[in-house]
């Protein structure tokens, strides 16, 4: 928790997996845009504190480039989406199947803790920081902002300074903390939400769409009503653009993605995605760029476009995040380079470690404002007029604001968050008494033999009734224990199959699988950013990527060697994966539906039955092998993942095919992140696919590729 190697890695390391699919890196790479795009609003919104600046600021705003600055605070739109996305899926994680009322209150307490520990450290900083910058700067200005902290600064650690003092936005302390304050309420009314939609996932998307519909009508009518009736008052930015009411749309929008996401999102027809592609983006591109475009007859179509355009924008915003997430359509090289091409520029490890800094940057990026136009360039009589030299100084100030993020960072944030996960996780450990009972359990043989087929009998497994002979359900499913407790902390291989009785993983820690299964008998836990995985590897500009070799179970390959259960490799022909009753040559039966044939990853033949294909190019990536896990029981926190993704490939290569993760368990949920994506290259890799049975034989969760 407090090891500055440790929190190093959980900001420089990405995983090798995307924290909800296969693209949900790409949104770290729109939190990072959005803050650029609210730090070059205010530069320019805060330009007039220099002296002589009207000028220079009447000229940008008749410069063609500096339109998308004037439209910033859509920023703050995509921050509340992204939020709503992310909240949604940590909370449902949270909530088990059988969840009552007391488990919920529970959750909810853990939820609010670790909001807590991650908002408002950092929080009273920054203020601590600003308050010292006013009295350092003795001008009429910092005078009259001093005085507002010295009496409201209540409102901000009470997260109420959107609605108190009546006014706008800056008539209080830290005027651009509104922010802040509505995340935290939104955050206050989550779990109840989420819980609904959790306890009624039949209603889930008519409820979160009823509640974005309402809030829409709350800015659509406020807006409307004070534009028409009191256009001389200027009330917008003081009954609209802070409230709660009126902005919670954009979140609800983002709980709808991740609910639909989370549903196993329903792939669109292509022709309908490229369609929506294009109409979304122009109408994105219209808003963002020409709204601030003088033009006649502005004045009358200004009330319509400032009444819907923050609408339109959130609901085209919202099909980008979800269409990202659906990945590539198989098999269409042309239609998905929409995919790779947002991947290279916003999934990457620069984006990753950028949006981790993201909160703080927007924190400090004001007080980095303020010294630079109350001392510097006060000193120096500057004002803007070169567009260039603009465009300069937002960069600088993100680079500058990242710095202090970064110090921000290791000494308080990450130190904090990580006390907050430790005693605040989720507790998912089953009581003895369960244990007890669970282990006792055993099935006598002679009662089972009869006429059972030779898959069924593999391992001692009935599973044409789902129970066991010749050993205890404990033994025959999660191993024997033989390895003990292990705790992970660096990247390690495995050489053999392992038998734990528990097995842990820390923050950072990485579990290679290298084609060999993994049992533990009582709980796996997982820490936020551990990763197991049997992912193939990326192609570089000298060479190929590498698959995972064949050992216990299989590993990737070339299309012509082996049978395949996961993705296609880009630029590979078809090839056809067995169903169930379908089989390979031979009538040879494939039997990856049943127990017995998961743990040994062959067929009926004992012909071993490998995950991806490799691409098929020069330096393709190679592809995903296949992970095979029997745990009992799990304990997750925060976003660690398992991963047989395909391997990227160089340049304009072909991506490796996506592997397949096989888990049995005995817990019905709180299972990690599961990434069998498909590598990227100008052609894609296919993604793979997974499969979850309980130990009784039943499906808990499975990807579309086997049933």
């Amino acid at each position: 928790m407090w090891s500055p190697i440790d929190n190093a890695k959980s900001l420089f390391g990405r995983p090798n997996a995307g924290r909800a699919s296969m693209n949900a890196g790409i949104l770290d790479g729109l939190r990072v845009l959005a803050t650029l795009w609210v730090i070059s609003n205010h530069v320019i919104g805060y330009a007039w504190i220099l002296p002589n600046s009207t000028d220079g600021i009447n000229q940008m705003g008749t410069e063609n480039q500096f339109y998308i600055f004037y439209s910033g605070g859509y920023g703050v739109d995509i921050f509340f989406l992204l939020s709503g996305f992310l909240i949604f899926n940590i909370l449902y994680r949270e909530f088990e199947k059988d969840i009552d009322i007391k488990d919920f209150l529970q959750s909810s307490f853990r939820f609010y803790g670790r909001r807590f520990f991650r908002i408002y450290p950092s929080y009273m900083v920054a203020l601590g920081l600003w308050c010292l910058i006013l009295t350092l700067t003795p001008n009429p200005l910092s005078m009259q902002q001093l005085s507002l902290c010295q009496q409201y600064w209540w409102t901000n650690v009470l997260a109420i300074n959107n609605y108190y003092p009546v006014g706008d936005v800056a008539s209080g302390c830290m005027g651009w903390t509104w922010t802040i304050a509505i995340e935290l309420q939104m955050y206050f009314v989550s779990p109840p939400i989420v819980f609904l939609v959790f306890k009624q996932k039949r209603w889930g998307r008519t409820i979160l769409l009823l509640l974005t519909l309402v809030s829409v009508g709350f800015y659509f009518g406020y807006t409307l009503s004070d534009l028409i009736y009191f256009p001389e008052l200027d009330l917008y930015p003081i009954n609209v653009y802070p409230r709660f009411y009126t902005r919670f749309y954009t979140y609800t929008l983002g709980m709808l993605v991740a609910f639909q996401f989370i549903q196993g999102g329903k792939q669109l027809n292509l022709t309908v995605r490229c369609i929506f592609r294009v109409l979304t983006t122009s109408i994105i591109i219209a808003i963002a760029f020409f709204e601030n475009i003088n033009y006649p007859g502005w004045q009358e179509k200004y009330i319509w476009m400032m009444s819907l355009n923050r609408e339109v924008l959130c609901f085209c915003l919202a099909f980008v995040m979800y269409d990202l997430l659906l990945g590539p359509v198989e098999g269409k090289r042309f239609a998905n380079m929409w995919i790779p091409v947002s991947c290279y520029l916003l999934s990457n490890r620069i984006t990753y470690t950028l949006s981790q800094l993201t909160y703080n940057i927007y924190l400090y990026h004001l007080c980095v404002i303020y010294i630079f136009y109350a001392l510097i360039f006060q000193i120096i009589e500057f004002t803007f007029t070169p567009s260039w030299m603009m465009i300069t100084f937002v960069l600088c100030c993100f680079i500058i604001s990242g710095i202090l993020a970064l110090v921000i960072y290791f000494l308080f944030e990450k130190l904090l968050i990580n006390f907050g996960s430790k005693y605040l996780k989720r507790k998912t450990l089953p009581t003895p008494e369960m244990i007890e009972l669970m282990e006792k359990s055993s099935v006598s043989s002679s009662e089972q033999e009869e006429s059972l087929k030779p898959c069924d009998v593999i391992f001692g497994v009935n599973t044409t009734n789902g129970t066991f002979f010749g050993g205890s359900t404990t033994s025959v499913i999660y191993g024997d224990s033989s390895d003990g407790d292990v705790t992970i902390a660096s990247n390690i291989v495995l050489a053999k199959d392992m038998y734990y009785r528990n097995l842990t993983i820390n923050d950072g820690g990485m579990l290679r699988t290298n084609g060999f299964r993994v049992f533990v008998t009582k709980t796996l836990t997982l820490a936020n950013i551990s990763v197991i995985t049997n992912a193939g590897t990326n192609g570089t500009s000298s060479s190929p990527g590498v698959a995972p070799p064949d050992n216990s179970v299989g590993g990737g390959g070339s299309l012509t060697v082996g049978r395949y259960i996961g993705g296609n490799g880009g630029s590979q022909g078809s090839i056809t994966r067995p169903t169930v009753g379908n089989g390979y040559t031979n009538g040879e039966m494939f039997c990856f539906h049943t127990l017995p044939c998961m743990m040994t990853a062959r067929d009926l033949s004992s012909a071993i039955v490998r995950g991806g294909v490799s691409g098929n190019s020069t330096n393709y990536g190679g592809g995903g092998g296949i992970i095979y896990i029997a745990a009992r029981y799990w304990n997750v926190t925060g976003s660690p993942t398992i991963t047989a993704k395909g391997g990227n490939a160089s340049g304009l290569d072909a991506g490796g095919g996506g592997g397949y993760i096989l888990i049995v368990t005995d817990q019905s949920s709180i299972i990690p992140t599961l990434d069998v994506s498909g590598g990227i290259g100008l052609s894609v890799g296919e993604a793979g696919g997974y499969m979850i049975v309980s130990d009784n034989g039943g499906v808990l969760l499975s990807s579309a590729r086997i049933r």
